[in-house]
């Protein structure tokens, strides 16, 4: 016969550890500076590489570009309330999977926070591509450099169609259209912005 622990012998940890394999694919633990201290999951299946790999990197590096902004949002607010309940982000996989994001401030741990991302059954509709600003868009390229990633910058001139004389609200849901049709076109986690009065830039 099998000895089989009871749950009195399972340890805290073990069944703590497995609820939240339960609950998420990817766990993550950062330090004050964001940056990712551990990581545990199914990153190799995810995101192609273990969770080792992503030790020592912006942590902002798991998700989509244009859902980093969300990401330092979420991030502020569980460090300030203790925790963040579920919010959709998107992961910087090749399918921008669409993920619950939920944090925990680890107690008298100095600014660590634990990070779950778990994959919604069906990612939402499209979304109309938020316009970054130039200095975003600016940081991201520099990061993507830094990192030896590979990237692409593609610029965009309109601004004979953007000198028309048009309505406001014309002229504005216009742009966003433009904004939306360049973030489709460059693929999961492109960024777009207006660098000036038609003229729209696009990192992918």
């Amino acid at each position: 016969m099998s000895d089989v622990p009871s749950p009195s012998r399972l340890a805290e940890r073990d069944r703590f550890v497995a609820l939240a394999f339960a609950a998420a694919e990817l766990l993550v633990e950062t330090g004050p500076e964001g940056t990712i201290v551990w990581a545990g999951g199914a990153f190799a299946s995810r995101l192609g590489a273990s969770g080792e790999s992503f030790v020592g990197q912006p942590v902002h590096r798991l998700v989509a570009a244009a859902d980093r902004p969300v990401l330092a949002r979420a991030m502020i607010h569980a460090a300030a309330q203790g925790r963040l309940g579920p919010t959709m982000i998107r992961l910087g996989d090749n399918a921008a999977t669409a993920c619950a994001l939920g944090a925990l401030a680890l107690p008298g741990a100095g600014g660590r926070l634990c990070l779950t991302f778990a994959a919604l059954p069906q990612a939402p509709p499209p979304a109309l591509a938020p316009l970054q600003d130039n200095a975003c868009l600016a940081r991201e390229a520099e990061d993507t450099l830094r990192a030896g990633q590979p990237a692409s910058l593609g610029l965009l001139d309109l601004s004979g169609w953007a000198s028309a004389s048009l309505p406001i609200a014309t002229r504005q849901s216009l742009t966003q259209d433009i904004a939306t049709a360049l973030a489709m076109q460059g693929g999961p986690g492109a960024m777009v912005t207006e660098i000036a009065q038609g003229r729209f830039g696009v990192l992918s």
